[in-house]
């Protein structure tokens, strides 16, 4: 009995570091959980934060977008435009301008002075003068001759636009009298004019003129209508300067200044456009020429960039989904996207891994260990064997002093125990 206490006391002198090592590693691993928990509160508060951040951001986000395109992208993009179509359209015009009358600075200071006198921007007066230029050219009149008789019309329409508040202003007023002087006297009849072309009186008239001017008999009635809506437009002449500071002139030379402001940027934006139009015609040309596989390429690549947009709107909705999204189910779907990203890992770097865990010798000692722990715990007949390498305790019997030969420190708990209870068995059988 003095043997097994003995014994046994021995054993627990033995393996009280073991033990006591292994409290310090379950002293050790209860702290890693404690600081696991902690971290994974932090987590959880800080990802509670960026919930609401995700929420406010991408409401923010989304209302200063749309107020951005309302606000600021739509307006610049149409007042932009609208200064190049202005500023195209004075071109045009002044080109048409110097194509009827041939007068050149001449003809472009005339205009000037016309626009000047009755509060027009210079691409209006061109346009007026021209309009009715083009049609007394056409009926031989001298290009200096046409220019003087289309002032005169455009100053007869200016003022009768402003004395009847004629609904389509001066350029309106202008038309209605050129096509008069076509011979459709219609229209002139809503400015006040009446011309009965079939009248003695008509007729003297443009006898006079032929004779008078030695000018065409289609140049006589031109002539004989403008003498006539002067004549009866007697009231109305000189309106424009009279009634200057009235609020309706003043309201017709402001839209006139909106057009010129307009011609004026405009006129910065045609070299760029232009520009981008003839590069934009280029790039046809070589669109044109490539291959079909080319051609197929640039359209899923054009596909590709119409989802885009969608995608971003998509992304973020989903920015704000994810704000309202509760945190057990925001944390299973990032544990599953880390468990996928670590399966995924696992499997292209399965080849360095293995080979690293081999060279390390970590496999060597574990298979070393698993053999001497499985030696230890088969059984009485193992423990008298005196070979360190099959067993965790090799203790011989027959030695009176009961020694202990051997201890292996990695040995668990569990193990010791069992061992030690089966060399219990064995001392107390042998000495009775």
């Amino acid at each position: 009995m003095a043997f097994t206490v003995s014994w046994i006391y021995k054993a627990i002198d033995k393996y009280t570091p073991t033990i006591n090592k292994v409290k310090r590693s379950t002293d050790k691993l209860g702290d890693a959980f404690g600081k696991a928990d902690r971290k994974t509160k932090k987590f959880n508060f800080s990802l509670k934060k960026l919930q609401k951040s995700l929420r406010s951001s991408g409401k923010k986000m989304r209302n200063f977008g749309a107020m951005a395109v309302v606000g600021v992208t739509l307006p610049v993009a149409l007042i932009g435009k609208s200064m190049l179509q202005a500023a195209s359209d004075a071109v045009e015009t002044t080109n048409k301008f110097n194509q009827v009358f041939e007068l050149g600075a001449k003809g472009t200071n005339i205009a000037a002075k016309f626009a000047k006198d009755y509060g027009l921007a210079q691409s209006t007066s061109e346009r007026m003068l021209s309009a009715t230029g083009d049609l007394l050219v056409g009926f031989k009149f001298a290009e200096q001759q046409a220019l003087d008789l289309s002032v005169q019309v455009s100053e007869l329409a200016s003022d009768l636009a402003s004395f009847q508040n004629f609904a389509g202003g001066a350029e309106g007023a202008s038309l209605a009298i050129t096509k008069a002087l076509l011979g459709e006297t219609e229209s002139a009849k809503a400015l006040g004019i009446v011309i009965r072309q079939l009248s003695p009186e008509f007729m003297a008239m443009v006898k006079h003129f032929q004779r008078t001017q030695g000018v065409t008999l289609q140049q006589a009635k031109a002539l004989t209508v403008l003498a006539i809506a002067s004549d009866q437009s007697r009231k109305a002449i000189g309106d424009v300067s009279r009634t200057w500071a009235d609020f309706a002139n003043v309201q017709r030379r402001a839209s006139e200044d909106v057009i010129k402001l307009s011609e004026s940027f405009g006129i910065h934006l045609i070299p760029i456009a232009t520009k981008v139009l003839l590069l934009f015609s280029k790039l046809t040309e070589k669109f044109a020429g490539i291959s079909p596989e080319m051609k197929k390429f640039i359209m899923l690549i054009a596909g590709l960039t119409a989802i885009l947009p969608p995608l971003i709107l998509l992304a973020g909705l989903l920015g704000l989904a994810f704000g309202y999204i509760s945190l057990p189910i925001l944390i299973i779907g990032a544990a599953v996207v880390a468990l996928i990203a670590g399966f995924a890992a696992l499997y292209i770097w399965w080849d360095k891994i293995k080979k690293l865990i081999m060279d390390s010798g970590t496999v060597k000692f574990l298979m070393a260990t698993y053999q001497k722990v499985s030696g230890f715990v088969s059984g009485p007949s193992d423990f008298s064997t005196t070979s360190k390498s099959s067993a965790d305790i090799n203790v011989n019997m027959n030695d009176p002093n009961g020694a202990v030969k051997s201890v292996d420190t990695k040995t668990t708990d569990a193990n010791i125990i069992a061992k030690l209870a089966r060399g219990y068995n064995t001392a107390h059988g042998a000495a009775q």
